[in-house]
């Protein structure tokens, strides 16, 4: 019997099901798309470093007879199965350090899919398990093709779910991160960052000027946005 995973509702990309023991993806990239990310430098080398889930396409023959078993089958053109892993859990249960790791990680996913012609559509901590100490990210469903000339369209994600619940946290308070993964799986926009901001972090030129310029375009967004539905 093969099961959807409840934790992977919100990604219209791709969702996990369980069988057994077995960890599937559907995907709604082709095989052909998934073949080569599968076999992209950064992918094997993450594998083979232990950032990134290992994952293999499934034949057609499999695909077909999971396929029988999945309710929404017809929202995905392939399969792929992930290693299992042996624990799950989730950013609010973890201490400031294993965000910090989880962190890095995605940044340094990040930078090596772009040197690789690919690029991260979406940052959270919710993308990342951790295999003993080691965070792992798990989401492949997060990597596109990049289009030159874009800048990264999770910018504003990670630093909703990372950098500012990191911020907060390494200004005294060292559970606020699990507090606002708790109440959100969205994290915490700049506005209400900027207002839980020691001082002293926010007259610093790395934390407090990278805060205030997101917030600023946030509001212009936001007024843009108001002003467009008013008009329609």
């Amino acid at each position: 019997m093969i099961s959807s995973d409840p934790g992977s509702f919100r990604d219209p990309k791709s969702r996990v099901y369980r069988s057994g023991s077995r960890v599937l993806r559907g995907m709604r990239s082709t095989p052909e798309e998934l073949r080569a990310l599968l076999s992209a430098n950064f992918f094997s080398d993450a594998v083979r470093a232990g950032t990134l889930v290992d994952s293999w396409l499934l034949s057609d023959e499999e695909t077909l007879r999971a396929q029988d078993s999945i309710r929404d089958k017809g929202s995905w053109n392939a399969l792929v199965e992930h290693d299992p892993l042996p624990v799950v859990s989730y950013p609010f249960e973890w201490p400031i350090g294993m965000l910090l790791d989880a962190a890095k990680v995605e940044l340094q996913l990040a930078r090596a899919a772009l040197s690789d012609g690919y690029v991260t559509i979406d940052a959270t901590p919710f993308n990342v398990q951790f295999v003993g100490a080691k965070p792992v990210h798990i989401d492949i469903g997060s990597f596109e093709p990049y289009v030159d000339g874009n800048s990264w369209i999770a910018y504003r994600q990670f630093c909703r779910t990372f950098l500012y619940p990191i911020l907060l946290s390494l200004g005294g308070d060292n559970s606020v991160h699990r507090e606002i993964a708790g109440n959100s799986i969205d994290g915490i926009d700049a506005q209400k960052c900027w207002s839980r901001l020691k001082i002293h972090q926010k007259y610093s030129p790395r934390t407090g000027l990278q805060v205030l310029l997101q917030g600023t375009a946030d509001r212009r967004a936001n007024k843009s946005e108001e002003q467009l539905e008013s008009e329609l």
